[in-house]
């Protein structure tokens, strides 16, 4: 920290009131009282959306205030945009007047959160105390700073969360388009057919709804070139530049990379030739997050699999990126959720995944058509959600910067040149 930058306590920047659960006949959906928040389960982006008020409240929070979780997950926050009744899950902290900017202090405990972390742990519940959120330790600055800070943060965040809503807007027109392309598919020229509403005739009921007559329902495993399988059932310890393998819990984001594999020897991997994919196939998660399908990209060609995922090699009249598409469709995830067994571990068998309908135009141009246009629609959501992760880890960076004193924030200097990220 910078030697003009001192530290003190939350207690000393702060009014602080913990929260306190009433007893439940004070509950009530009537809008009696104030909206009631046990914990921050009832978080939203920015601000709660309650869904019981409180009548009469015990503890409240003001309009203006930091909501903060006490309880697991600790620190997490809101801001308070009206006033609110707190249970013991939460609690309030508004800066005082002339002291403390309450903006400021939520960028400041968000930099220092990791201080109520180590404060949680150890227990078999994650909480902290009131104790521990007074004694958080920020830093003490000039109001003037704390605002100019907050200014330049808050564009920050504002650049941010323009970023999230077109990335939700891109996601709702995905949804849309796939809806549309896999109950209607295209035609010769690219266009949608109408909907079976307009022109009935040009479709036809099938098991898992209705679909365009040039297409048909097949079983997943008459669209691949080899028998579906799973991977190795001892991969044994991780290999520093053995052959990589691909787990369920690879799978969590949105694609595969290389440099999170573990890694097998080569000789456990050469007793699974069948499972040794290649660039452009699929692999399908059958445990856990059942029925997640995400494709190989070059970098992985030649790696294996576990027990939990399989593998699915396309036939050479199916296109790669239709049936990658058509996996993820509703119809089809549907199926997989009607097929999952146990209820504490979710799996699917193989002999299930191979018998997976899967709906698919006869036409091979058809297929290609529909694959093309949803990996367009996919590469305007990834290029929003690239600059989304690159803001965020550049507001990080600014974070640290302005509030350790690394960066000084000239009072005059333009608030957009300072948040430039």
């Amino acid at each position: 920290m910078s030697e003009l930058f001192t530290n003190t306590q939350l207690e000393g920047l702060a009014n602080i009131t913990m929260g306190q659960s009433p007893g439940s006949e004070r509950y009530n959906k009537e809008e009696r009282g104030l909206p009631f928040l046990q914990g921050c389960a009832e978080f939203g982006p920015r601000h709660p959306e309650p869904e019981i008020h409180c009548y009469p409240p015990l503890r409240v929070a003001k309009q203006g205030s930091i909501l903060i979780s006490v309880r697991a997950p600790v620190g997490t926050m809101n801001m308070a945009d009206q006033d609110y009744c707190i249970g013991r899950g939460l609690g309030a902290i508004h800066g005082i007047s002339g002291v403390a900017d309450t903006s400021f202090l939520r960028y400041a405990i968000e930099q220092n959160v990791r201080f109520l972390h180590r404060r949680s742990q150890g227990s078999t519940f994650l909480a902290i105390g009131s104790d521990d959120l007074r004694r958080l330790p920020l830093p003490k600055l000039d109001i003037k700073i704390q605002e100019r800070i907050s200014e330049v943060l808050e564009t920050v965040d504002g650049a941010i969360e323009k970023t999230e809503s077109l990335i939700a807007k891109y996601q709702q027109i995905k949804a849309g388009l796939m809806h549309d392309l896999f109950t209607r598919g295209v035609t010769a020229d690219g266009k949608l057919r109408p909907p079976r509403e307009q022109a009935p005739e040009l479709y036809h009921e099938t098991p898992i709804g209705w679909i365009p007559k040039e297409w048909r329902i097949s079983d997943l495993s008459e669209c691949t070139q080899y028998d579906i399988t799973y991977g190795i059932v001892q991969a044994g310890p991780h290999i520093e530049g053995g052959i990589p393998y691909i787990r369920t819990g690879d799978m969590a984001g949105d694609r595969l990379e290389r440099g999170t594999l573990l890694c097998t020897s080569p000789r456990i991997a050469s007793a699974y030739k069948r499972s040794e994919v290649r660039a452009g196939e699929i692999v399908c998660a059958i445990r856990a997050t059942v029925g997640k399908v995400m494709d190989v990209p070059a970098e992985l060609d030649g790696a294996n699999l576990t027990q939990g995922t399989a593998r699915i090699s396309p036939r050479s009249d199916v296109d790669r990126r239709f049936l990658l598409w058509a996996m993820r469709s509703a119809a089809v995830q549907r199926s997989f959720m009607q097929r999952i067994k146990g209820t504490t571990f979710s799996e699917i068998t193989l002999g299930e995944l191979r018998s997976i309908p899967l709906p698919r135009p006869n036409s091979p141009n058809e297929q290609k058509m529909i694959g093309e246009r949803l990996d367009h629609a996919e590469q305007y959501l990834q290029v929003e959600q690239n600059l989304l992760a690159k803001m965020i880890y550049k507001k990080g960076g600014l974070l640290h910067d302005l509030l350790t004193g690394k960066v000084r924030v000239p009072l005059e200097a333009p608030t957009k040149e300072v948040a430039r990220v």
